[in-house]
């Protein structure tokens, strides 16, 4: 885990080490970061493909349904490609391909 990385709430004036972030915040935050950097190297729209491979399931479902239109905006731009064995954490994605692999 990456020690130096702090989060700060602007509205109370405060940073926070990552460490005091709870697990699913900072699986969120993986999450935004990954996409932030598909976005950053393919500026032209092109897109760099982004996996997650069963990531957010420690979010709750006000959080899924976020972290659902952060991928979405993402996929506009960029090919998101999505593992996991609980497809409806990730129903909040939208206008997206799913592809159903065999038993």
């Amino acid at each position: 885990m990456v020690k130096f990385l702090h989060t700060a709430d602007w509205q109370l004036g405060m940073t926070l080490d990552i460490e005091q972030l709870s697990v699913g915040a900072r699986e969120q935050l993986a999450v935004i970061c990954r996409l932030a950097c598909a976005a950053i190297v393919s500026p032209d729209g092109g897109g760099a493909p982004v996996v997650i491979d069963d990531a957010l399931g420690w979010s709750d479902p006000t959080r899924l349904q976020s972290m659902g239109a952060a991928i979405a905006a993402a996929g506009r731009d960029c090919q998101v490609i999505v593992l996991t064995c609980t497809p409806g954490r990730y129903a909040h994605v939208g206008n997206a391909e799913v592809v159903r692999l065999p038993m």
